[in-house]
């Protein structure tokens, strides 16, 4: 499936569609991707969950993904260059599948969370209690982004959506 035509984004998009599945099927009770990435993604600080996940399904390359990125420091993944800035629900669909998408403080700043895009306004992640206030503290789940700019709009006043596609980029 890897096309090496240099502008080509088909191998882009099927990064992040494998990226997507597994990222919904470790989510998705009985599956056997469940029984194994449910507890260790669980376990993970949000962006280490969503980055093993996207190492898991070779959506990027990264022998080492568990603190690469803080709070504070998040570029590494959502560079400048590549990143694009989600104001509403409309470009929330635009966003391509398996996309990492990074919740940012204003303020300070600061990445307070961060998850993987599914389609369909849908995002998988872990600890998503501090962006939404149906997600859990702690488990892989699927939630609805949407939410964000509607019914959780009060709980992340100040806050900010990012983007940045899974395109195979080395982390």
């Amino acid at each position: 499936m890897r096309t090496h035509h240099p502008n080509s984004n088909i191998e882009h998009s099927v990064l992040g569609m494998l990226t997507a599945e597994l990222a919904r099927a470790a989510a998705t009770p009985g599956s056997p991707e469940y029984a194994d990435l449910f507890p260790r993604l669980s376990s993970k600080m949000c962006w280490d969950a969503m980055l093993m996940c996207a190492a898991e399904a070779n959506g990027i390359k990264c022998s080492q993904p568990v603190g690469i990125i803080t709070a504070q420091q998040y570029d590494r993944v959502f560079d400048a260059e590549n990143r694009v800035k989600v104001e509403n629900e409309v470009q929330l669909r635009n966003i391509p599948r398996g996309s990492f998408l990074g919740f940012v403080d204003r303020h300070n700043n600061w990445l307070i969370h961060g998850m993987i895009y599914l389609g369909d306004g849908q995002a998988a992640g872990t600890k998503n209690s501090n962006v939404f206030s149906s997600g859990k503290v702690i488990g892989w789940e699927i939630l609805d982004v949407k939410d964000f700019f509607t019914k959780d709009r009060g709980l992340n006043a100040g806050r900010y959506l990012l983007a940045r596609p899974v395109d195979g980029q080395t982390i």
